[in-house]
């Protein structure tokens, strides 16, 4: 064969050979740009999905937060779809930068998406938390609150001018506490004057001049009385306490 010939047969089998290798690399290179092109696709369309489911939860807990009581607890189911085509997800609250949001987080980790809940929900349910998987069969939201109710204290002194060594009545039956509680009634000095629990709120007790009331009370020397100060003290069972204050003319007796 001639040296024209041999030559024509290597140029061709490079062709063949580089055609191969650019045929592949094609292939490849289309394989990988088709699963980068699905992949982002999808990854839209999941991202859309999620969206939406959020904003349904969303939307349910905002409507709670309006049914909210300040006493008691709240039940509510939530719903929401099994899966986001073949995504099965969980749900959940995350707290970020001091908000609350809900959260949607394929079960692979893959795909994740948040929602803020709003300023509204945010006030209502600072504390809110929890979890749930798309296939659990009940979806449920369990709220509970409790504020404290104080006692309050009300003192009522009849008459409130009086004589000394005349009686009067002590009255507390507006006092109230939500538990068991107690009441103390004490002179201007601090000295016990009359006491008693929630089943006994009036009392009728002695009201002496004693020394004291000269410097102790707002002492009037030209009519030899004083206004004095009476206080009551409630206290519960839960150790809050309350009290009130309520004013007595007192005049000395003459002869």
């Amino acid at each position: 064969m001639r040296s024209g010939d041999n030559r024509g047969v290597s140029m061709m089998v490079e062709y063949l050979i580089l055609l191969g290798i650019l045929s592949v690399f094609v292939a490849v290179a289309a394989l990988s740009l088709e699963d980068t092109l699905r992949k982002s696709q999808v990854s839209k369309v999941v991202d859309n999905q999620f969206s939406d489911v959020a904003s349904q939860i969303s939307a349910q807990v905002v409507d709670m937060a309006t049914l909210y009581p300040s006493n008691g607890y709240l039940r509510a189911k939530v719903y929401m779809p099994s899966s986001i085509g073949d995504i099965k997800y969980i749900v959940g609250f995350e707290e970020r930068g001091g908000k609350r949001y809900i959260f949607i987080s394929s079960d692979r980790g893959e795909f994740r998406k948040y929602l803020s809940l709003g300023a509204f929900a945010n006030l209502k349910f600072e504390n809110i938390s929890g979890i749930t998987h798309s296939l659990k069969e009940k979806h449920e939201l369990l709220f509970t609150s409790a504020s404290i109710i104080y006692p309050t204290a009300v003192l009522k002194v009849r008459p409130s001018a009086i004589i000394s060594g005349s009686n009067v009545t002590i009255d507390v039956s507006e006092s109230y506490s939500p538990v068991d509680w107690w009441w103390v009634v004490k002179s201007w000095n601090g000295s016990e004057l009359a006491s008693g629990d929630m089943s006994v709120t009036k009392k009728e007790i002695g009201i002496y001049w004693s020394s004291d009331i000269e410097t102790l009370c707002k002492y009037n020397s030209s009519t030899e009385s004083a206004v004095c100060e009476l206080r009551l003290e409630v206290y519960d069972s839960r150790g809050f306490t309350a009290d009130d204050t309520e004013e007595i003319l007192i005049a000395k007796k003459v002869g």
